[in-house]
């Protein structure tokens, strides 16, 4: 089973890594399976939230990266109890790498590729002319730059 999901709110199929779905949506995806599982693997789900929520913060502490990592550990042998084997792929496995990530690079919100993405989508809306494509977004952002000091 992969962590992939696909926000389809109004766009078209984006495909997000869970850890950025579950920063963003910390608190309702743990409210979103409050009724759906047993309390059990539901309650390591929530623990599992948390520490995605405290991997994405926009200030961390460093002393806290051992209890991060047991957390991580912890969490999933606590899955592996609740879930078959198939379960577990490299996504799951990325967990403990996100931590030890975490130590060596520094704040995960400087090293996000989610706005990149999201303006590359805006970009490629300029297009018009694929013959050009380059010009065509240079043209529509100054349009648009245009258009929004005017306004």
């Amino acid at each position: 089973m992969s962590l992939l999901w696909h926000n389809t709110l109004g766009e078209k199929h984006l495909g997000v890594l869970s850890p950025t779905i579950i920063c963003i949506n910390a608190s309702n995806f743990t409210t979103s399976i409050e009724g759906t599982l047993d309390p059990r693997p539901q309650i390591v789900f929530m623990r599992i939230s948390k520490v995605f929520w405290r991997i994405c913060n926009k200030m961390w502490n460093p002393l806290e990266i051992k209890s991060l990592q047991l957390n991580v550990s912890i969490s999933l042998a606590l899955l592996e109890m609740y879930f078959p084997p198939l379960f577990f792929d490299i996504m799951t496995h990325l967990l403990y790498h996100l931590v030890d990530e975490l130590d060596v690079c520094g704040l995960v919100i400087t090293r996000w590729m989610y706005p990149i993405k999201k303006y590359m989508k805006t970009l490629k809306l300029y297009v018009h002319n694929m013959a050009w494509l380059e010009a065509s977004m240079a043209k529509g952002y100054i349009q648009d730059e245009c258009i929004g000091f005017i306004f």
